[in-house]
This record gives C-alpha cells, sequence and structure tokens, in this order.
C-alpha cells in the first residue's frame, strides 16, 4: 500500500514538473518583426478592416482593370480587403496594383477625391498607379511616402526567371522585439541582416503597419512592423529558415519563463527529497520490525 501512494506522489511530481516545462516552451510569445529594407518590391495584405490613406500628386492612374490611364492628383483612401503590390526598379518609376483579394471586379477597392475636380472616384476591382520622376520631385523636397495598414512583406523570392527587369532586396534587417507574457516590458529577441535577394514573411500574421518611401535613392524603402509567432527568410539556392525567439532568450527576459523553469528544477528537487524521505522512513520501519 505505501508504495502504491509512492508511486501516486511520484507520478503528481512528474505531471507538475512536465506542465511547467511546456508551459515554458508554449505559452504564446508576442513578438514583433521590425524589419526595413532596401527593397524594388513588396507587397501589402490589408485583409481585415484598416485604413491606409495617401496623397498622390501627378500621377498616371487606371480605376479598373482594364480602363484607360488618365492623370491624377489627390487623396486615396484603400477599402479592405485587397493586395498591394509596389515596386520600383532602381531610378524607376514607381508602380502600385491594388486589386481586390477575391478577384472581384466589382469590389470597390478605393475611393480617391481629385484636387483639380473636387470629385470622388471610386475604383472597382482594380487600381494601377504610376508615378514619374521621382528624382526631379525628390529635389522639390516632394517624396513620396505611403503608411500602410496590414501585413507587408519585403521583396520577393527569386527564382530561375527570364524577364528584363528582375526586382529583389538589396538590403536590410529584422529586429525581433519580444513582449513580457505579464507586463508591458519589451527586449530584443533577435536581429537578422538581409541580403540581396532575401525574402521576408510571418507565418499568420496578427496585424501589421507599414511606411514606404520612394525619392532620391534608387528602389524603395521599406520599414514594416508585423505581430506573429514565426518568421520565415528565404534564400536564392537554400531552404532558408525559420526566425523567432529562442527559449533562452526569453528566460533571460521574461520573469514568466523564468518562473516555470524554476519551478521545473524545485519540483525535481522536491521529488528527489521525497525519495530520499521515504527511503530513510522505510529503512527505519523494517530495522524496527
Amino acid at each position: 500500500m505505501r508504495i502504491i501512494r509512492r508511486r501516486y506522489i511520484d507520478i503528481i511530481f512528474i505531471v507538475l514538473a512536465v506542465i511547467c516545462g511546456l508551459a515554458a516552451v508554449y505559452l504564446d510569445a508576442q513578438l514583433t518583426y521590425v524589419a526595413s529594407a532596401n527593397t524594388e518590391w513588396v507587397e501589402i495584405k490589408s485583409l481585415k478592416p484598416g485604413v491606409s490613406q495617401w496623397y498622390i500628386e501627378a500621377a498616371d492612374i487606371r480605376i479598373s482593370c482594364d480602363g484607360e490611364r488618365k492623370e491624377f492628383s489627390g487623396r486615396l483612401r484603400i477599402q479592405s480587403p485587397v493586395i498591394i503590390h509596389i515596386k520600383r526598379i532602381s531610378w524607376g518609376p514607381m508602380e502600385i496594383s491594388i486589386k481586390s483579394e477575391t478577384g472581384s471586379e466589382d469590389q470597390i477597392v478605393a475611393k480617391l477625391h481629385n484636387d483639380e475636380t473636387d470629385e470622388d472616384i471610386f475604383a472597382e476591382g482594380c487600381l494601377f498607379i504610376t508615378i514619374n520622376n521621382l528624382i526631379e520631385r525628390a529635389k522639390k523636397g516632394k517624396t513620396i511616402v505611403l503608411a500602410v495598414d496590414g501585413y507587408m512583406e519585403i521583396s520577393r523570392e527569386v527564382r530561375h526567371e527570364t524577364m528584363r527587369s528582375i526586382p529583389v532586396l538589396k538590403s536590410g534587417k529584422v529586429q525581433v522585439v519580444g513582449k513580457t507574457i505579464i507586463g508591458d516590458e519589451i527586449y530584443d529577441a533577435e536581429t537578422i541582416i538581409l541580403s540581396t535577394g532575401d525574402h521576408f514573411s510571418v507565418d499568420n500574421p496578427g496585424a501589421g503597419k507599414g511606411l514606404i518611401v520612394a525619392d532620391q535613392q534608387p528602389g524603395l524603402t521599406a520599414v514594416s512592423f508585423t505581430l506573429g509567432k514565426v518568421a520565415h527568410i528565404r534564400r536564392y539556392g537554400t531552404q532558408g529558415y525559420k526566425v523567432g525567439s529562442s527559449l533562452w532568450v526569453r528566460f533571460e527576459n521574461d520573469p514568466v519563463i523564468k518562473a516555470l523553469i524554476a519551478a521545473v528544477f524545485f519540483i525535481l528537487g522536491a521529488l528527489a527529497a521525497w525519495r530520499r524521505w521515504w527511503k530513510e522512513s522505510n529503512g527505519k520501519e523494517k530495522s524496527n520490525n
């Protein structure tokens, strides 16, 4: 009977240690991926209700998938859910495409207010924007700054391609910022340098925002802030790798993780002490008998 009771107590100690250990490993950690890069291509998925509002001047636009081009200056408000591609190769023009996420040609993807005619225009299905003369604009202090509400992928995955112009990422970095489970403390979990041709993405992003700047510098300057658990960096010719916060980094910076791991060692120590006590107690009873 005593042996059975001892086994039950052993199991309780082990189960508690396992629960604390698994909690330390698998507790959801809120990570923010801060990616900044000089790139020639970005993709923004504005799939949740959000507001992206831009001002564009002297741009060529097409307000439907097969519409005619015309010049436009004014404000633009993007209507979610859409997928946005922004491309600028070297010192060339900035090309923006905004399309319905579902592919519907009837969905209103943007509302535009024309400053010259003081009228509202609705783009259905697609909106294409081309902004030229970016170097000349920058010299006059008119840089293009686009604030986006949505998840941004930096660059695109490069493959064997035969296009004349292939947009790629030139340089950049990703900073992984962690947040403690209890409280609002943040910590630097990791920083990764991006190389030419890299592609950065986040699995199942929770939320995202970003900025895109086009000026006298070649390509685009992009920065994104994305909430998620795990990210990926893919490189041409390799399988790439995952990016996240290691258990050791979380242990160093998060008091909850420290407490859980300390609890594991405490429980295992208590189990060892209990077993020593049981053996000594059992031995004394045998000697008395």
